[in-house]
């Protein structure tokens, strides 16, 4: 009996070494809350991944202004371009002349300046010759209309031919999508060659060549000028673009008349430059990203430039702007003389030479297939 009393100790020792670890204010928590995440750990989990492995910066200088179709266009691709790899290609597109001027970002494309540039290739025809006029871009009266200049890249070895065209300047991954253009704005019908007699006419390229030859005094002006040479009496009429392209420059307000089709002008496309270095950093699943989101860009471009022109058309008529047909015999005798510019060239020029037979080759191929399309829908 006499062990009880030291049982009885133990027992009120043990309680109050519990009694006092519980109350202690520095107790360390039990073993599963110390591995318990804190709550800025689970933020960080829920932020997106970083790309896994090399991120390639680069610069896309357009041609266009910032918020122009096309330069909207060009960002979406670059934004798609960024998910598809996951971070790895992050381009970042600039406005025209934010980088370089307008006219020398083929220089800057070749020297390293810009990575990647939208051209228009009468930018180049000082520099590469009239070759420049069968690269796709606006002003070769009767040229192939948009869609098959785009058939004759991605179908026709175009794109090759391109890029031996361009290879001492730098490679080409294609092109984006222009459209056919008004004939032109005046204030009476130009729809047959004698209405150019004694005319003043803003035009470029091949078309002013053909306009001097019907009797008109062509004026080469830049786009952004036009507005205020009508106001002026500089020029009394001129060609520039697609109908959504001029609707927004306001030239109903000032001449009455708009002239279709764009015989001068049927269609374009600006062709897409990339440094030869820079295309060659990039590995080849982003070579592949790039290039196949150019392609569907061409296809989309082509979409929403024909709802713009068609939204565009239906605002000129809203308006009370009077539209003219340019006559038939008007438009083959055109068609005619540019052909004659065209061989006229290819004999004074090897390089021009090689890249004509082989776009008539294609196209003569191509418009074959013109008759299996009916001419009649239940939607006429």
């Amino acid at each position: 009996m006499k062990r009880q009393p030291l049982y009885l100790l133990l027992s009120l020792v043990m309680v109050l070494g519990l009694t006092l670890a519980a109350c202690a204010p520095d107790a360390a928590p039990p073993a599963e809350e110390e591995e318990a995440a804190p709550a800025e750990d689970e933020e960080e989990e829920a932020a997106p991944a970083a790309p896994e492995g090399k991120v390639y910066e680069m610069a896309w200088q357009d041609i266009s202004p910032p918020g122009a179709p096309i330069y909207l266009l060009l960002e979406g691709l670059t934004d798609r371009v960024r998910v598809a790899s996951g971070g790895r290609l992050d381009i970042t597109m600039f406005p025209e002349g934010a980088i370089t001027p307008r006219d020398e970002t083929t220089p800057a494309i070749k020297d390293g300046g810009i990575d990647i540039a939208t051209n228009a290739a009468s930018m180049d025809l000082n520099r590469m010759g009239p070759v420049m006029y069968l690269m796709g871009g606006s002003g070769t009266p009767a040229g192939a209309p948009t869609s098959d200049i785009l058939a004759w890249i991605n179908q026709g070895g175009g794109l090759d031919v391109m890029s031996d065209v361009y290879d001492d300047w730098g490679f080409v991954l294609g092109g984006d999508s222009g459209a056919a253009e008004l004939f032109c704005h005046s204030n009476k019908p130009l729809n047959n060659a004698a209405a150019f007699d004694g005319l003043k006419f803003r035009a470029l390229g091949v078309w002013a060549e053909i306009l001097s030859e019907y009797g008109a005094s062509v004026v080469q002006i830049p786009g952004g000028e036009v507005y205020q040479a009508v106001e002026r009496g500089v020029i009394d009429a001129f060609e520039l673009g697609p109908p959504s392209y001029n609707w927004t420059g306001g030239f109903h307000e000032i001449l009455e008349y708009i002239g279709v089709p764009g015989i001068q002008s049927p269609g374009y496309i600006n062709v897409i430059l990339m440094n030869h270095d820079s295309w060659a950093e990039l590995p080849p699943d982003l070579q592949q990203i790039l290039t196949s989101e150019i392609q569907a860009m061409e296809y989309y471009g082509q979409l929403m430039l024909k709802q713009a022109d068609a939204e565009a058309m239906a605002n000129y008529r809203d308006y009370g702007t009077k539209v003219f047909t340019v006559d038939d015999d008007f438009q083959q005798d055109i068609a005619a003389k540019s052909r004659a510019y065209m061989e006229k060239y290819a004999a004074e020029d090897a390089t021009f030479k090689m890249v004509w037979e082989q776009q008539v080759a294609f196209y003569n191929t191509w418009h074959a297939l013109g008759g299996i399309d009916p001419a009649y829908t239940m939607f006429d």
